[in-house]
């Protein structure tokens, strides 16, 4: 029995690796094309809400009503004020959650080939200096960082 060329150049392909190699390829690709659509979309719905199109608006309403805020605390004004926002990025394939009171922290998730998530916490030192503590994690990798961050 005869294999078709196509199976057999396949099944060759991953015997030498070059399967790996080409499917990385593709990935890489795709990644490519994705943020020329994400941008190419994003310059029209730009142009749109510059003209007052009726995508932009719908585009935008879909956008903000994904995304909520959530405040509490006491009304004194040393009291600690908490603050918790809830954003979906559809578009991006991105979730983000962030938390302000007691520190800062930020948590996002994304999904799709470059998937992963990102926690980061930051408490203010001084009115210049930052501690952040960071994990971000994917399918291929996870790292875990302490920095000091200073403004001037």
């Amino acid at each position: 029995m005869q294999v078709p060329p196509s199976i057999q150049e396949a099944s060759n392909w991953q015997n030498t690796g070059t399967f790996e190699q080409t499917q990385a390829t593709a990935q890489a690709n795709s990644a490519i094309a994705r943020d020329l659509l994400n941008n190419n979309v994003n310059r029209i719905l730009q142009s749109e809400k510059k003209n007052g199109g009726s995508i932009a608006g719908a585009a935008d309403r879909l956008q903000n009503s994904m995304q909520t805020n959530v405040s509490f605390g006491g009304s004194d004004p040393a009291a600690i004020h908490h603050s918790v926002r809830v954003k979906l990025n559809a578009a991006q394939g991105q979730a983000v959650m962030n938390y302000s009171g007691l520190l800062d922290a930020q948590l996002s998730y994304s999904v799709g080939p470059n998937s992963g998530m990102r926690e980061a916490i930051t408490q203010k030192l001084d009115d210049t200096t930052s501690l952040i503590v960071e994990n971000t994690s994917n399918h291929t990798e996870r790292v875990q960082r302490v920095s000091l961050s200073f403004g001037f």
